[in-house]
């Protein structure tokens, strides 16, 4: 039997590390995995005599590994439908980015720029951290788990106050946003980071503002609003790691049909080779890839009130549902250029060995998520800034971003 000369076991093969390596930082999904040996062709009446027993035993060190392989990650789920439709849900989470709500009463027009990252998580927000840390073993442990994030770094939103020429307190907005980062040739490996997104949002300003107590409190009055947003999310990752170097002894035995038909008239021609084995060199260059792809729409239904308090700070809550479509695909690859040399001249690879992993898959976004939303703010004269929160107690789910901008 062939075995790593190492003295590692099958189990602890450098290639194994990195598979499972991959599985850790991955989702699992749909499994394919492509793990197949070399195979060897005869060069001359030895190599003719020899290649079959050969083929046959490295044959077998790669079918052990392979059945090593499944073993070790076949306690995960192989689709996982919570892990991809939250990287959905998040999307509609931070769907609201750049958001005016808390402003809503202005004159005449409002810009603003902003940011929000939304997430859906399985248990409370102050675990993020150990939930991040321990990503593997929970994954592994309960196959399948709800967690995802959604970062929308940049949005811009213009607003309009109607009341002049369509309806009275009737605000409209329109919502757009870009991103597209990318890094290449660095040690971390080359990564594209794009997002888009666009939509249209309207309110209603059912109570107006009303000031009280003396001027130092004011209240914004009460806004209902409703849109319709798209948004798109592309992360791809892929780097290389450090290339594998392993060994494979072959013994100097080979059966008895073979020994039969080497034992020519002169014993001298029997390579040395026969009885002291050999040793196969195994060289392999790993490289893995990550694509996550969302298409979200949303629908946001909200109310919100607001109050002024000193003539700079702003306080803002509001209640609210976002309806969500949509889809989220989460795909990983990974390959290895495989190079075996070391083997005797009679014997040459007819058919290179081949290792690739393929996984990946998709779900939708939840579409009912019961949003609580709250926000704490600034203004001096038409500059106004926001830093909105909102928790979905129905989903697990959080979002919160900074906007800033002007309201005339």
């Amino acid at each position: 039997m062939i075995k790593a000369s190492s003295g590692l076991g099958v189990k602890k093969l450098p290639i194994l590390v990195l598979l499972l390596g991959l599985a850790g930082i991955t989702p699992l999904f749909a499994i394919d995995i492509i793990f197949k040996p070399p195979v060897f062709t005869g060069n001359d009446d030895f190599g003719e005599y020899v290649v079959n027993q050969f083929n046959q035993r490295v044959d077998e060190v790669f079918t052990d590994l392979r059945k090593d392989i499944m073993d070790e990650i076949g306690g995960i789920d192989d689709n996982p439908q919570k892990l991809i439709g939250a990287f959905g849900t998040s999307s509609v989470f931070a769907s609201s980015g750049a958001t005016q709500r808390s402003y809503e009463g202005y004159d005449k027009f409002a810009v603003t720029l902003g940011s929000m990252i939304g997430f859906q998580l399985p248990s409370s927000p102050f675990s993020i951290a150990n939930e991040l840390r321990d990503f593997t073993t929970n994954l592994d442990e309960a196959g399948d788990m709800r967690l995802g994030v959604n970062p929308q770094a940049l949005n811009a939103q213009i607003g309009i106050n109607t009341s002049k020429f369509l309806l009275k307190n009737l605000y409209l907005g329109l919502k757009f946003g870009f991103m597209n980062l990318n890094f290449s040739g660095n040690s971390f490996g080359d990564v594209s980071f794009k997002t888009m997104s666009v939509g249209v949002m309207g309110n209603y300003q059912i109570f107006t503002h009303k000031s009280l107590g003396l001027g130092l409190l004011r209240w914004r009055g009460l806004s209902v609003g409703t849109g319709f947003i798209y948004q798109r999310t592309n992360l791809s990752y892929g780097f290389s790691l450090d290339p594998i170097e392993e060994r494979i002894s072959v013994p100097g035995y080979f059966s008895d049909d073979v020994k039969e038909a080497l034992v020519l008239e002169d014993d001298d021609d029997i390579p040395g080779y026969v009885l002291t084995g050999f040793t196969v060199n195994v060289e392999a260059t790993p490289r893995l890839s990550m694509d996550l792809s969302v298409n979200t729409y949303t629908i946001p239904l909200q109310a919100v009130t607001s109050v002024r308090l000193l003539s700079f700070l702003n306080l803002s809550f509001g209640l609210g549902a976002d309806i969500g479509f949509g889809s989220a695909g989460l795909h990983a690859t990974g390959n290895a250029e495989v190079d075996i040399t070391g083997q005797p001249d009679s014997v040459s690879v007819d058919k290179p060995a081949e290792f690739s992993i393929v996984m990946g898959g998709d779900n939708s976004p939840a579409i009912f998520n019961p949003k609580i939303m709250a926000g704490i703010g600034f203004s001096l004269g038409p500059v106004i800034i926001d830093i909105p929160v909102t928790y979905y107690p129905m989903n697990e789910g959080y979002s919160v971003g900074i906007t800033i901008g002007v309201a005339f």
